[in-house]
């Protein structure tokens, strides 16, 4: 077996390559409703002034109803677009999936008695199924992590920013002060966990 390693680039551009490209129109439509997805969590957020401020400090009670049918709305765009994404990516995660096992299978098949001798079927068997099945779980993480939740990062800072521009700054400059030491700490913690294999 080959023990050269590559980098995270280098797997991602193999990946696109040879599996994803051919599926381009799928996942732009799953994107298309991570985008919807993600916007929900902005109308959501904006939907609360006024429904604290007409309902609950105003008491209009007629301010409820319609709140309440935009709040309703609002879940039922988030579901049908979250499931319709999930179920476009699960698509293309199969048919890629099924991709890289019959490639890997084709590579396999052409190796020589040799080969076959020193490694048992049952461990070739698992692994593929092992590593076709990481590569599909890393890909649809990013994928999704990359679409839905930045969609929704970015359209709640917006919403932060147009109902309170100081208090947005703020959380713009506090959250990195924040966060930067828990990603070194990260850092130190996986770098010492290498050494220590």
């Amino acid at each position: 077996m080959n023990d050269q390693t590559y980098t995270s680039r280098q797997l991602l551009a193999w990946l696109w390559r040879d599996y994803l490209k051919k599926h381009v129109g799928l996942m732009s439509v799953a994107v298309f409703f991570m985008i919807i997805e993600g916007s929900t969590l902005g109308a959501l957020a904006r939907l609360m002034e006024p429904m604290f401020d007409l309902v609950a400090v105003a008491g209009l009670v007629d301010a409820l109803i319609w709140g309440g049918v935009l709040l309703i709305g609002i879940f039922v765009l988030r579901a049908i677009a979250g499931v319709a994404q999930k179920v476009l990516l699960t698509r293309v995660a199969q048919a890629t999936a099924a991709d890289m096992r019959i490639d890997l299978l084709d590579r396999m098949m052409k190796q020589d008695g040799a080969f076959h001798q020193t490694h048992p079927p049952g461990f070739l068997i698992q692994r593929v199924q092992g590593d076709v099945n990481a590569v599909g779980d890393v890909w649809r993480a990013v994928i999704t992590g990359a679409g839905r939740d930045f969609i929704g990062l970015l359209v709640l800072l917006g919403v932060a920013i147009s109902i309170d521009p100081i208090w947005a700054l703020l959380a713009c400059v506090g959250i990195p002060i924040m966060v930067l030491p828990a990603a070194a700490a990260q850092r130190f913690v996986r770098r010492r966990s290498r050494e220590a294999r």
